[in-house]
């Protein structure tokens, strides 16, 4: 049995998660809005219609939150270092891709999603376990009550452009 691990970024502390749980996403059209939104911040909401091959990745990011039943699943991992890498730092990582595409520099991207989603990053170990080694597990749920969080622990860094950074659970 493999142990399973999550990473995510968050403006609760470690104890707020622990103690209260965590969501995932609230609903596909939720995370789709959070797409569309981020592109008007930035004014490059016209890439969403436009007929370039950046709104084309960008569209098919938002009908992949709309049309996907696995997007309102909690993703997991039995490789704890994938949780402080990219998966928490770029976390709502459709919301990121898309600036992304868009061609908003990473710094840019940082700064935007610790303002919106929270500057704090986590490797949350699960009380659930998987019989292979799988890098990306869905558990079935939305919501993580915490009885099913073993341990919270907050990731040297929360740096969008960051390097892959190893947790000691």
């Amino acid at each position: 049995m493999y142990p399973l691990f999550h990473g995510m970024r968050s403006k609760k502390t470690e104890d707020q998660i622990q103690r209260e749980g965590f969501c995932s996403y609230g609903s596909p059209i939720d995370e789709a809005r959070h797409i569309i939104s981020a592109l008007r911040h930035f004014g490059r909401e016209k890439l969403i219609t436009a007929n370039s091959g950046r709104s084309v990745r960008i569209r098919q990011l938002i009908a992949e939150v709309r049309l996907s039943k696995g997007r309102l699943n909690t993703w997991a991992s039995t490789d704890i270092n994938a949780t402080c890498s990219w998966w928490s730092r770029a976390n709502p990582e459709h919301v990121s891709l898309a600036l992304n595409f868009a061609g908003i520099s990473e710094k840019v991207i940082d700064r935007y999603l610790k303002e919106t989603f929270g500057n704090n990053c986590y490797s949350v170990e699960l009380k659930m376990t998987s019989l292979h080694p799988e890098r990306n597990f869905n558990t079935g749920l939305n919501c993580v009550p915490p009885n099913l969080i073993r341990k919270v622990k907050k990731c040297k860094t929360c740096d969008y452009s960051g390097q892959a950074i190893e947790t000691n659970l």
